[in-house]
């Protein structure tokens, strides 16, 4: 070979070396972008993966908490979960029981069970629904009742009471085609506590992230429930207080109708002389009445007898003259007169007594205050005539809606306070008066007047100044009530050796 020849091998050789380095280096370039292509593609679909079950959690946790804001139960809280929580987890076959616990050393026992309802779902609007096995919900409720308790309750336990993964063998001594249970522990109050099961027959469709979205939502629940008893505590106290009220209101009443009686009986004997001193007259008019038909009748017989003989005309001018017939045929109408105002005086009293003893404590009217005021007097008159000087000062006011009933026993009551403030005598001044939408009653003595220590105690139920045996001491406890329920005002004024003073403000009525 020649010289050069040999440099045209070498140069030859040197260019395929250097190809072959070029290739080697191109190749390895090659590879190190494949495979940055190749992890980039990776990193892009774990993080669309990621997006997607970050999407998926987001539209299960904003479902679930609108629906469980808007279940208006327990139970329905508790289905809203368990349809949720069960179409997240791919259409988990799931139920719900509850653990009761009689006292602080008892054993936990199966307290009820609770399937979910419509269990399937539409899966045309549902992404990745991978439902497993229809499986009767009586198979998963008898599974439940053959559970261990306690082995669940130590291992909710050992996880700090947060959700669970455990093995069915290791729960249940029967045979299932279930292979794992999520355990969820929803809610614990007092002696209860409830648990959604989510059972697996394939660990390959357990979803460990999806599982932690699921833990991460039971305080979610839990708030929910918590918030629902809570509304059932509030209603069941609720209905308590409603009942007590009633009962309260009940005793108020009867309380009222017994201080009314109390009131009548005090005024039966004024009201039997007030009552006796016209049914006295008309009586006496009666008698007159009599002994004048007497004498009209003696000269009707004899009218027919005229015409036939002429002496009976002298007998009955005799008759007249002797009996006075001119007096009699004038003084007949005024005694029917006065025996008519006689019977309705009667007449007034026993209704004003009907209408105190058998007011409707229900019945709000418009009513005339003056009126009311009127009657009043009427029932004590017999009390008050003899040593107290009444002086009335009663403008013309608005109406006001009130129980005449009541607010006559009202007036009653501090009309009769006001006589047995004044052993001696006094004077008693009630007025009305209008006043910027307001009627006001005042009611004034003259009497021995209240301390200042006492006048505090005055509306307290049983307190009284008066003796024993006068008065219950519900008088004016009574009337406070009665009064505000009116929404009407009252305030006293006393000094003692010259009097008190009662103010009531009403409000006026209008249209």
């Amino acid at each position: 070979m020649t010289e050069e020849l040999q440099k045209q091998v070498d140069t030859l050789k040197k260019s395929l070396d250097r190809e072959k380095a070029a290739r080697k280096m191109a190749e390895t370039l090659l590879e190190q972008r494949s495979r940055e292509i190749y992890e980039s593609n990776q990193s892009l679909k774990n993080q669309a993966s990621e997006a997607k079950l970050q999407q998926l959690q987001l539209s299960f946790l904003t479902g679930l908490s609108a629906d469980i804001w808007n279940a208006d139960s327990v139970n329905a809280t508790v289905q809203v979960y368990l349809r949720r929580a069960s179409e997240f987890l791919n259409n988990a076959q799931c139920i719900f029981f509850q653990l009761k616990q009689a006292n602080s050393n008892a054993e936990w026992k199966l307290a009820s069970v609770m399937e979910l309802e419509q269990q399937k779902t539409a899966k045309a609007s549902r992404i990745d629904v991978l439902e497993q096995d229809d499986i009767d919900a009586l198979v998963i409720r008898d599974l439940v009742q053959a559970f261990d308790f306690k082995t669940i309750l130590d291992a909710v336990e050992e996880s700090a009471g947060e959700s669970t993964l455990l093995p069915m063998n290791s729960i249940s001594s029967i045979t299932t085609k279930f292979e794992y249970a999520y355990l969820v522990p929803l809610f614990s109050i007092n002696n209860n506590r409830g648990f959604a099961c989510f059972v697996y027959s394939d660990s390959t469709k357990i979803d460990i992230l999806k599982l932690q979205s699921v833990e991460s939502s039971r305080s979610m629940l839990a708030v929910a429930v918590q918030r629902q008893m809570a509304t059932v505590n509030l209603g069941n106290r609720f209905k308590e207080l409603e009942k007590t009220h009633k009962k309260l209101d009940d005793a108020q009443r009867q309380l009222i109708q017994s201080e009314r009686m109390a009131s009548v009986g005090q005024l039966a004997a004024g009201v039997a002389h007030e009552i006796n001193n016209p049914i006295g007259f008309v009586i006496s008019n009666y008698e007159t009445l009599t002994e004048y038909v007497e004498v009209l009748n003696r000269l009707l017989d004899k009218v027919p007898k005229v015409e036939k003989d002429s002496s009976v005309m002298k007998e009955i001018t005799d008759i007249w003259q002797e009996e006075d017939v001119d007096f009699i045929m004038s003084d007949v109408n005024s005694l029917l007169t006065a025996s008519k105002g006689g019977l309705k005086r009667v007449q007034d009293i026993v209704a004003g007594l009907k209408s105190f003893s058998h007011s409707d404590a229900s019945s709000y009217t418009p009513i005339s205050l003056n009126d009311c005021i009127e009657d009043s007097i009427q029932l004590v008159w017999n009390e008050l005539k003899y040593n107290c000087e009444l002086v009335k000062n009663l403008a013309e006011v608005s109406t006001i809606k009130a129980n005449f009933g009541q607010i006559e026993q009202v007036i009653v009551n501090m009309l009769i306070n006001a006589k047995h403030a004044m052993d001696e005598g006094g004077t008693i001044t009630i007025s009305t008066v209008n006043a910027e939408n307001q009627v006001t009653l005042t009611i004034s003595d003259t009497g021995s007047g209240i301390s200042e220590k006492n006048q505090e105690k005055l509306f307290t139920p049983f307190f009284t100044t008066k003796p024993v045996g006068v008065g219950t001491g519900l008088g004016l406890s009574i009337s406070y009530g009665i009064l505000q329920d009116h929404g009407a005002e009252i305030s006293v004024e006393s000094q003692l050796g010259v009097g008190t003073t009662f103010k009531i403000v009403f409000p006026a009525y209008s249209e």
